[in-house]
């Protein structure tokens, strides 16, 4: 059960990610968490480097879409000036949202990446449906109430991983 929690890779940040490899893989579909991982959670809007990350991306033929458990107002008005797809409320690590991008793209499992900030959100429910999941260090040294919990849990998660050798933080692979 602990090697859910294991991403299928790890990076500092999203901006290393190294998505010529990625579309080397077969990924047709970048789905990247908002807050802590494309910017910190108290951005409102895009800046240019987020602009560039998705023109490259898009660029290599991927399509790059959002998929974040904030609310409806937050995420659009984030990703109206990118013109990007987005999902909020997404409620990972539940299976909904990762079974409705499968659908909507029509693609399968082994063509969708999910990059985000959480191990408990983002890995584990990409991991459950055996989609790939890139963990990134997350961008803000504060988080918000409601994510509190869940880094004391991961922390938790981080050291089972490490004690069999499966994790350690900053110790980033590919």
């Amino acid at each position: 059960m602990i090697e859910k929690f294991r991403p299928t890779k790890y990076y500092a940040n999203i901006f290393d990610v190294d998505f010529e490899k990625l579309k080397e893989e077969g990924i047709k579909v970048v789905a990247s968490d908002l807050d802590n991982t494309l910017v910190p959670h108290d951005v409102k809007l895009p800046d240019e480097r987020v602009k560039n990350l998705i023109e490259h991306v898009e660029s290599l033929g991927m399509k790059f879409i959002i998929v974040s458990n904030n609310h409806g107002r937050r995420v659009r008005e984030f990703c109206l000036p990118l013109g990007i797809e987005y999902y909020y409320n997404s409620r990972k690590p539940l299976p909904f949202v990762f079974k409705m991008v499968l659908k909507e793209y029509k693609i399968n499992k082994d063509q969708l990446v999910l990059i985000g900030d959480q191990l408990m959100t983002d890995v584990f429910g990409s991991n459950s449906l055996h989609i790939k999941s890139i963990y990134v260090d997350p961008l803000a040294k504060k988080d918000l109430v409601y994510t509190k919990l869940n880094r004391k849990m991961e922390a938790k998660v981080m050291k089972d991983l490490e004690k069999i050798s499966l994790f350690k933080k900053g110790h980033y692979y590919d």
